[in-house]
């Protein structure tokens, strides 16, 4: 959008389920046209108007692929902000990255203004493990009731609180600013001592609709749950059991992850399972291992 000309996007089957409606929303607002809410898109610059608004009721996504090109803009811009933000742990994220290369990037009086400027990247970055993981390492160590040693994270604000509450029993999780953890969350407290997910509706655009597909993954291992308007309702103290068929994952990494953790406990067959490789290329190899030695 930054550039004159075409631009094909397109992705796997996960991300072809996806659709980006604030983001295009506000693209197509500052001039350019936009083919589809969903890929394969076809993107025609270049960003031509100053002044467009951006929804962040359902994603934070569309703000931060906005700060992250902003380099490239042809001249300022005014995004007015719509919508009760969600994610905002990973926004606070982007600004972070920004202002490491040398841009100071806020939101103020519900509008952000962004305009080209000069990137200059810092000789070392460190990069930490992702924080949105550590409920699959919970879940792990507390089917198998083992210890897991756990590695430096980047805390995200809001995901971290989260996790702290899930870790902690609490029997009422929101997961407005913490929805990439509902299907770890979801196994964690079957076997633990119940509760209610709730504000994460948005979770249902997911890889998947994480809500519904979430309860279904569960439910084949004989883990009963139930969907809300915005989470899940979990009964407490369940045991997981040997899934009679394939467990579909729907090429979703979380939902995979999490439906192997728990088949390593169980045995069974999980399909999908080479979608998790994207986020860590070891894991499938770790489980298999675990459980060739059990």
């Amino acid at each position: 959008a930054c550039l004159k000309g075409d631009a094909v996007i397109d992705g796997d089957s996960s991300l072809r389920r996806r659709t980006s409606v604030g983001l295009c929303d506000t693209l197509s607002q500052l001039g350019c046209e936009i083919s589809s809410n969903s890929v394969p898109r076809t993107v025609s610059g270049r960003i031509s108007s100053k002044d467009a608004t951006i929804d962040l009721s359902g994603t934070s996504q569309g703000l931060t692929a906005m700060a992250l090109a902003s380099p490239n803009l042809p001249h300022e811009i005014s995004l007015k902000i719509k919508g009760v933000s969600v994610s905002e742990g990973y926004w606070g994220l982007t600004k972070k990255i920004c202002s490491m290369s040398g841009k100071n990037i806020s939101v103020d009086r519900g509008e952000i203004q962004l305009g080209p400027w000069e990137v200059c990247t810092p000789s070392l970055i460190e990069v930490y493990a992702e924080e949105s993981l550590i409920p699959m390492a919970t879940l792990f160590s507390r089917i198998h009731g083992v210890t897991i040693r756990k590695n430096k994270v980047d805390e995200i604000i809001g995901l971290k609180k989260a996790i702290d509450m899930l870790i902690g029993g609490s029997e009422i999780l929101d997961l407005t600013h913490a929805s990439d953890i509902i299907t770890p969350s979801a196994a964690i407290m079957a076997i633990g001592k119940g509760g209610r997910i709730t504000g994460c509706a948005h979770a249902r655009g997911k890889e998947s609709d994480r809500i519904s597909k979430t309860v279904e993954m569960l439910g084949a291992f004989g883990i009963k749950s139930m969907e809300s308007s915005d989470g899940i309702i979990v009964p407490g103290g369940q045991e997981p059991s040997r899934p009679v068929d394939p467990v579909l994952t729907y090429s979703d990494h979380r939902m995979a992850m999490t439906a192997m953790i728990i088949a390593s406990k169980t045995g069974g067959c999980v399909e999908g399972d080479d979608c998790v490789s994207a986020t860590d290329p070891e894991f499938t190899k770790r489980i298999q291992s675990i459980c060739e030695s059990a």
